[in-house]
């Protein structure tokens, strides 16, 4: 039963948080917001992208604005990490993860303590 839950869990936390798919339908798109995944790949941006080396824009066909319309040679780093949203600081993103696993972990411990047959 636990394997059934958490592969379900698992495989919907990808989903949603961007990781299987790029476009979720509008009345979905909350569901992100409780994915792990989410959290943990917003955060791997930052430290990615922030005080990296400067990306440079395509010569054709750009998917950021800044290189399509005012001409710039590369993408600001706000940019790549937003993508036309609005992120969390790392610190938070961190603090979120944090949060995901004192929730499972209490999860556990009532589960084993309320849920498991006596031997």
């Amino acid at each position: 039963m636990s394997v059934t839950i958490s592969s379900l869990y698992s495989l919907s936390t990808m989903l949603f948080g961007g990781y299987y798919a790029s476009t979720i339908p509008s009345w979905l798109s909350w569901l992100r917001y409780l994915s792990v995944v989410h959290y943990t790949f917003h955060a791997m941006q930052i430290v990615e992208f922030e005080g990296g080396i400067p990306i440079p824009c395509a010569v054709n066909n750009s998917r950021f604005a800044v290189c399509r319309e005012q001409n710039a040679t590369f993408i600001p780093v706000k940019d790549i990490i937003n993508r036309g949203e609005e992120t969390l600081p790392l610190w938070a993103n961190t603090l979120v993860l944090i949060l995901f696993l004192l929730i499972f972990r209490l999860l556990g411990y009532l589960s084993l303590r309320y849920f498991r047959t006596a031997k």
